[in-house]
């Protein structure tokens, strides 16, 4: 069937928390720290609009201690500076990531 690519791509483009079809955003970190690739209606995030930065999903930000709740960690737009600190991650050889931003002290 010349439509079957097109239907089971069609299946993959759902919210993975409400299983609607719709604008979906993508979590993805991008250079910041890997995401897990899953689809978010912006609504079922508790959000307005699309980031205009990149995006991970609370699972993944939480997994990098990134204290945040359903709607997730937005990395400011490249040239914007909104005052939040940003978090860089390095790749690790394994393919983690570390926060560089980390503190190297406990006294902190």
């Amino acid at each position: 069937d010349a439509h079957s690519g097109e239907e089971d791509e069609d299946v993959d483009n759902v919210c993975c928390m409400c299983r609607e079809h719709g604008e979906l955003m993508i979590c993805d970190g991008g250079d910041h720290l890997a995401g897990c690739g899953r689809s978010f209606h912006v609504a079922c995030v508790d959000r307005e609009e699309v980031p205009d930065g990149d995006w991970v999903c609370k699972r993944c930000a939480n997994a990098f201690e990134l204290d945040v709740g359903v709607e997730g960690y937005e990395f400011p737009a490249e040239g914007q500076d909104d005052g939040a600190r940003a978090v860089h991650v390095g790749r690790q050889p394994f393919g983690g990531t570390v926060d560089l931003n980390a503190s190297s002290s406990e006294d902190d």
